[in-house]
């Protein structure tokens, strides 16, 4: 009985130091500036409308790093559209991508020195319910 009780109490220490050592690590953040430089002029009101989003982001640690663009109608939090990756590929907006999804679809760059410069293309999904029409959208990137 002895000899139960003290590996439950081995396996459940070893949980314990397990799951503090992973929230620890997986909420550390790395804070990283990333600013949108500039916009195409491009209307977006159809499908096949688009728009390059002209960034740049520091502060980063030199390994892969992956990035979306957001579209939302101004005034709401709903946010939809496509990215184009560098597989010249349009994946739908994700707002909780998987860790395969990050790899397979997104656009990813390498930093250099901890920086980054380049251009995103974006698009309006029509068929997804927070876009209204034409109108003022908001864009905004996400890492």
């Amino acid at each position: 009985m002895r000899r139960v009780i003290s590996l439950l109490r081995f396996y459940f220490f070893s949980w314990v130091v397990f799951t503090s050592f992973f929230l620890f690590f997986s909420l550390t953040k790395i804070h990283a500036a990333l600013t949108i430089t500039n916009l195409s002029t491009s209307t977006l009101n159809g499908p096949d409308d688009t728009v390059t989003v002209s960034a740049s982001a520091s502060g980063l640690q030199n390994s892969t790093q992956y990035l979306q663009v957001l579209l939302t109608k101004e005034g709401t939090t709903n946010y939809f559209g496509f990215t184009k990756n560098k597989k010249d590929e349009w994946y739908q907006y994700k707002s909780s991508p998987s860790v395969g999804d990050l790899s397979s679809y997104f656009y990813n760059f390498t930093p250099i020195g901890g920086t980054w410069m380049g251009d995103i293309q974006a698009k309006v999904d029509i068929n997804d319910s927070s876009y209204k029409g034409p109108g003022t959208y908001t864009v905004k990137l996400a890492k």
